[in-house]
């Protein structure tokens, strides 16, 4: 690769003239101690065996949940480190050593001018989660990881949590949703509106 990287995510992707090619972005590089995860992202060409520097994303990210969902890459969550995570570790969210993100972003490689967008939040912070696309629902499903630092065990604490990622094009389905699931954060993005649903809460209603 064109940068050394570890705690990265990857994801091929299919063009429609059905040329293959990889992604991979963020993660951690021994280059800066570990001390800041990196926002550059990359492409692998199979056919030409050469990588290609891509848009950054607008976060660097470590540990984060990335996912091909409809033609478009999601990164989901992560973390970035403190700003003296190499100097001293002190207790407390803010200066245990890491940040996490709860911001989503996407690339669009089919887009005429590829670069990293925002999409809606995580309803919870969570880094070193697994996500997965299903198309029967058009939704991402992301399963547990890691949540903010507790000072009570002096750790991030794992979490049994769901989320639903799903796409309503009418806005008259979030109300039905909304009370079915009872924790529903939504924004509008273009002409959909964009939900998390905690699924563990909507999936037994």
């Amino acid at each position: 690769m064109i940068t050394p990287r570890g705690d990265a995510n990857a994801v091929s992707y299919q063009f429609p003239d059905g040329k293959t090619v990889a992604y991979i972005m963020g993660g951690f590089t021994h280059e800066n101690k570990f001390c800041a995860p990196l926002a550059d992202a990359e492409m692998y060409d199979f056919i030409n065996d050469e990588w290609i520097e891509i848009q950054d994303m607008n976060f660097g990210r470590g540990d984060k949940a990335v996912v091909l969902h409809d033609g478009r890459i999601l990164a989901i969550g992560g973390e970035r480190k403190h700003e003296e995570k190499c100097d001293k570790r002190t207790l407390g969210e803010e200066d245990s050593g890491s940040f996490l993100i709860d911001e989503i972003e996407y690339y669009d490689p089919l887009a005429k001018e590829p670069v990293w967008r925002f999409e809606n939040k995580l309803t919870e912070h969570r880094f070193r989660a697994a996500a997965a696309s299903v198309k029967s629902t058009n939704s991402v499903y992301v399963f547990g990881g890691q949540s903010l630092y507790s000072s009570d065990c002096d750790c991030y604490p794992t979490s049994d949590t769901i989320f639903e990622y799903t796409e309503i094009a009418n806005t008259s389905d979030v109300e039905d949703l909304s009370s079915a699931s009872g924790a529903v954060q939504s924004s509008t993005v273009g002409a959909s509106l964009f939900l998390f649903i905690s699924a563990v809460m909507y999936l037994t209603t």
